[in-house]
């Protein structure tokens, strides 16, 4: 085991190192992505549960950007648990998963096409960031240049 210390091997000379470019949200539209991570927890209030989802764009300019979204599967409040378990439920449709679902890795690797919205902090406090809308199949859109156009056509 080694032990720690305080002192550097090499100067770290903060003159010639970059620092953290400011962070920037994806444009709004529609996206090909996979779930790389899907993990459950309770929300922070303590009055429900909700599934933490990172998303990872796959193909065009933002290739390998994430995505994080929480999407509430019990709460307290009857209203938010029904907006948050009709978004999981259409999320594992698109993902191709038909059965009851209680291990979380079933949603893990598969492409869905996703509505990439930007939200604001209502207070101004933090920045604009990245939230998932829509959740589709990648069959029901059409690709282009790493952002999809979903295909609402009625063949009939």
């Amino acid at each position: 085991m080694s032990e720690l210390s305080t002192t550097l091997d090499q100067a770290f000379n903060t003159q010639a190192e970059e620092g953290t470019p400011d962070f920037q949200p994806l444009p709004a539209g529609n996206y090909v992505a996979t779930i790389v991570d899907a993990k459950v927890g309770p929300l922070k209030s303590g009055k429900g549960q909700a599934v933490l989802l990172q998303w990872e764009v796959q193909g065009g300019a933002n290739q390998g950007r994430l995505i994080f979204d929480r999407v509430i599967v019990a709460h307290e409040s009857a209203e938010a648990m029904k907006f948050g378990r009709r978004k999981l439920k259409d999320i594992a449709e698109a993902c191709g998963v038909k059965d009851s679902i209680t291990d979380l890795s079933v949603l893990l690797n598969k492409q869905c096409s996703v509505r990439v919205k930007v939200e604001q902090d209502k207070n101004g406090e933090y920045p604009p960031r990245n939230g998932i809308g829509r959740v589709k199949p990648v069959a029901a859109t059409t690709k282009t240049n790493g952002k999809v156009e979903f295909n609402d056509a009625i063949p009939f």
